[in-house]
């Protein structure tokens, strides 16, 4: 789900903020609910004013939920919707820093339930703690607010509910940050990369395009991370999603272990465990969780969300008609074969013959071949494409495949070696949503991997 007004995530010392966590249902905004929330108005380093407030979500709370957080469904049967909370909360934050642990889990909730329920955007920046201990301990296995808790003398165990979380999560910031001075650590420089506007094909329309989107600061949520699996999933093939994950320096399991830190799973199978049909690897993974282990369950939604909180954005135009920025369907990228868009069919770059009349479908090296435009598309719409570099008649291109439709466009010359650095040599998966840029024209905003 685009979030074009979310606020940024950064790393920083700051004594005036409001640390925030939410119990929740589970992890997607877009099928699960918030229970509780909790935080606390920190100034000057000082606690200042608290705020906590169960929420009742409509119906039965998963037994698994209930044994994690210890809300039960008599404690939240009293209590307000969410559609009465949430105002009332937003008010109450303002415009305050937040800071959280993996916090931008909580930020997706609230920005997603105030755009839903209040039409309002959540723009606040925040901090995330966990963030701050992989950097400052890259080498532990583990940085859950449990594990920093206990390494830093704070507490023995983590409770689980939003406001004793809050506390210890404002306990643990601040005694990273007094590590930090005391040890002589800075925080990271900013990557100093800026996002440009220079078009990267010529022609009416781009293609391809650099939007200023102000700096970029790389999320770690994917370094080191294993993650595993399970269902068929409906955006993108698991091969794609692996690679993904492996782009952004996280590890692939074929199975569920202690060592496993995310278990997606495809949408059909997030539906069925709601109610009630869980596989063998959901239940492993649910126990390891009660456990102690740090696990999550996601959706593969929630899984696009973390690649799209990874990425810089881009642009990418719908149609070019130009000889600099034309669009091609083309084949795999192993046997080259390449075939371009001509009236009544796609024309064959090598044979000069027509493989495609009509309404009659034809494949290229297994790859289907379709007359495919953004107009198919309403606005807003989600979409996954896969990017790979790809040489016809000695001359770089760009392959876009598009739910199965392989596009092939130009680099211009004189930015072929800034536009080769920014595209891997392997397959790069991107995130797209279908709008309408500044000149009116139907495009593509593309989301790619570091």
């Amino acid at each position: 789900m685009p979030r074009e007004y979310k606020g940024a995530s950064i790393l920083a010392s700051k004594d005036d903020y409001v640390s925030l966590d939410l119990e929740t249902t589970g992890f997607d905004t877009r099928q699960d609910d918030i229970l509780e929330i909790g935080a606390i108005r920190v100034r000057d380093g000082k606690p200042v004013e608290r705020y906590e407030q169960l929420v009742n979500p409509g119906y039965a709370i998963p037994i698994f939920i209930t044994n994690l957080t210890g809300i039960s469904n008599d404690m939240v049967k009293d209590a307000p919707v969410l559609a009465d909370v949430l105002p009332v909360f937003l008010d109450w934050l303002g415009d305050d820093l937040i800071l959280g642990h993996n916090v931008n889990f909580d930020v997706n909730f609230l920005y997603d339930s105030a755009e839903t329920l209040l039409g309002r955007s959540v723009s606040n920046d925040f901090i995330d703690t966990l963030r701050l201990a992989r950097y400052l301990y890259p080498k532990e296995r583990h940085n859950r607010l449990s594990d920093l808790i206990v390494r830093f003398n704070i507490a023995e165990t983590q409770s689980h509910r939003s406001i004793a979380d809050v506390e210890q999560t404002v306990a643990c910031y601040q005694w990273m940050l007094r590590y930090m001075a005391e040890n002589g650590i800075s925080f990271p420089d900013k990557d100093g990369r800026r996002y440009s506007d220079t078009p990267l094909f010529r022609g009416k329309d781009q293609l391809l395009r650099v939007m200023p989107q102000g700096d970029i600061t790389p999320d770690p949520a994917f370094d080191g991370m294993t993650f595993v699996f399970t269902g068929a999933l409906k955006k993108m093939t698991r091969s794609s999603a692996q690679q993904a994950v492996i782009n952004l320096g996280g590890i692939n399991g074929k199975t569920v272990t202690k060592d496993t830190n995310y278990l997606v799973t495809g949408s059909t199978d997030y539906n069925a465990s709601l109610k009630g049909a869980k596989s063998s690897k959901w239940l492993k993974a649910e126990k390891l969780r009660l456990a102690g282990q740090d696990i999550n369950i996601i959706s593969e939604d929630v899984f696009y969300d973390m690649l799209g909180d990874s990425v810089s954005v881009i642009s990418m135009a719908a149609e070019t008609s130009s000889n600099d920025g034309e669009l091609r369907s083309a084949s795999s990228r192993a046997k080259g074969t390449v075939v371009s868009e001509g009236a009544g069919g796609f024309l064959n770059a090598k044979t000069k013959k027509k493989e495609l009349k009509g309404d009659e479908t034809v494949t290229v090296d297994s790859h289907p071949l379709q007359r495919l435009t953004l107009e198919d598309f309403p606005l807003d719409a989600s979409l996954w494409v896969t990017l790979k570099n790809v040489v016809i008649d000695n001359e770089p291109q760009i392959s876009v495949t598009i739910n199965g439709s392989v596009r092939v466009g130009r680099i211009p010359e004189i930015l072929r070696e800034k536009y080769a650095a920014m595209i891997p040599s392997k397959d790069a998966v991107a995130a797209a949503t279908v709008a309408i840029d500044e000149n009116g024209n139907r495009c593509l905003r593309l989301s790619l991997p570091e």
